[in-house]
């Protein structure tokens, strides 16, 4: 192969890193937000059961 052609085939590899690199962080930043979304669902939750329990234990 000549130079040329593997500089080419340099460049093309560290291109093609640095978009899966990038799409790992961006998947990344997605499910950090998947996360904080379920915990407050997950919490909202527990505040609904909680009322629910007062309500049930003060006879209503």
């Amino acid at each position: 192969m000549n130079r040329e052609l593997l500089r080419q085939l340099i460049a093309d590899e560290e291109q093609t890193l640095a978009d899966i690199e990038y799409e790992i962080r961006r998947i990344e930043r997605k499910l950090t937000e998947l996360k904080r979304e379920r915990d407050e669902h997950a919490k909202h939750l527990r505040d609904l059961r909680g009322l629910l329990n007062v309500e049930v234990n003060n006879g209503c």
